[in-house]
């Protein structure tokens, strides 16, 4: 009895996931049967970067040489930096090196990929240029440098201490009800947000 209950159960979990599989790709093959007439959709990959750009639309009727422009503000690459290949399935299918002739005279389809060859030695995508953030130079503001500027919470906290050498920030706990407090002055009216020490002048 157990056992059958216990293959009962094993038929059913199958069951189940080949309906979800099915219902999972139901679509496959035809999820590009709404484009216009004329557009592809291609997946575009770069030799010297790692994101693969997913379903980029093209024109079937537009130039090589209009499509590397379209590619250079994705990738990055100048057109005259470019070698593109058409793949299919991960195979090399056509070398669009004839900036002249159109994209539709490569047989391109949706789901097909250009991969992008980028040839100048100097490109500022080489060696992760333009996705490795460890790369960048970050700034860095020194506390002297900081200290010289005007208007920060350090410079307020300086000047109320000079007033009130017992003068400590108020805590967040401390404010009740509205946290912009009017304070009037002889000539004009200063607002005071205690929460984030900033002063606002009204004239």
């Amino acid at each position: 009895m157990a056992e059958a209950l216990q293959s009962a159960y094993s038929n059913m979990g199958a069951d189940m996931l080949n309906e979800v599989k099915d219902y999972i790709t139901q679509g496959d093959g035809a999820q590009w049967d709404r484009l216009p007439k004329g557009i592809v959709a291609l997946h575009v990959t770069h030799s010297n970067l790692n994101r693969r750009m997913i379903e980029i639309r093209f024109d079937l009727h537009m130039k090589i040489g209009d499509l590397k422009d379209k590619l250079h503000k994705h990738c990055g690459t100048p057109g005259f930096s470019q070698k593109l290949i058409l793949k299919d399935g991960g195979q090399a299918i056509a070398h669009l090196d004839d900036d002249s002739k159109m994209l539709g005279y490569y047989s391109a389809e949706s789901g097909m990929e250009i991969h992008v060859i980028d040839t100048d030695p100097f490109s500022m995508s080489r060696g992760g240029g333009l996705e490795d953030e460890s790369l960048i130079q970050k700034y860095r503001m020194t506390d002297e440098d900081y200290d010289q500027r005007k208007g920060t919470v350090r410079e307020h906290i300086r000047t109320q201490k000079a007033l009130d050498p017992n003068w400590k920030p108020p805590k967040p706990n401390m404010i009740n009800g509205n946290p912009w407090q009017k304070a009037p002055a002889q000539s004009d009216e200063v607002y005071v947000c205690h929460k984030s020490l900033i002063h606002v002048l009204c004239v």
